[in-house]
């Protein structure tokens, strides 16, 4: 899957700021950013997988309307390297990490089904599928905890003389 976010995405956002990742000798660096944009984009598509979708299947438009958050998400990570105490930093790093926060975690619009992009997917559009089931584990294995499936394992593990030590009906 491509990232979802470029480096010019993240400097977007960054504006006047985007200068301070090339500054040399200094980090985080242009080639960080590009780590940051591809490792939000990865954390995106694996919360679009928690939701139930594919995300290797998206539409241009939603893969573009997800941009915003994935270069956000970059962004606050290359602002909190930079250890820039001053007030125009950490105000684009509130902004970055709030944008970031209310759409991932347990508790963020991805998860909850109200985010634009998993709303679409829900409703049928932005090209996105469901993802493959893995299945079910009752559904594959209904004798599981029966008699007669605890009795085979007992077979397969302690039958014979396979078992990991002499039991008193063994002989030697």
């Amino acid at each position: 899957m491509s990232s979802f976010a470029t480096r010019d995405d993240v400097l977007a956002r960054a504006g006047r700021l985007g200068g301070a990742f090339s500054v040399a000798g200094k980090r985080p660096t242009l080639t960080d950013l590009d780590a940051f944009a591809a490792a939000a984009s990865e954390e995106v598509a694996e919360a679009i997988r928690g939701a139930g979708f594919d995300p290797t299947t998206l539409d241009t438009d939603a893969t573009q309307a997800l941009a915003d958050l994935a270069a956000y998400g970059a962004l606050g990570r290359a602002l909190r390297g930079l250890g820039d105490a001053s007030p125009q930093v950490q105000e684009l790093l509130a902004h970055a990490e709030l944008v970031w926060s209310s759409a991932m975690g347990a508790k963020g619009t991805i998860a909850d089904g109200s985010f634009p992009v998993i709303r679409a997917l829900a409703a049928g559009a932005a090209g996105g599928g469901p993802v493959a089931s893995g299945g079910s584990f009752w559904g594959d294995e209904p004798g599981y905890g029966t008699p007669d499936m605890v009795a085979a394992e007992n077979d397969a593990l302690h039958g014979g003389n396979t078992g990991p030590g002499f039991r008193k009906e063994q002989k030697l």
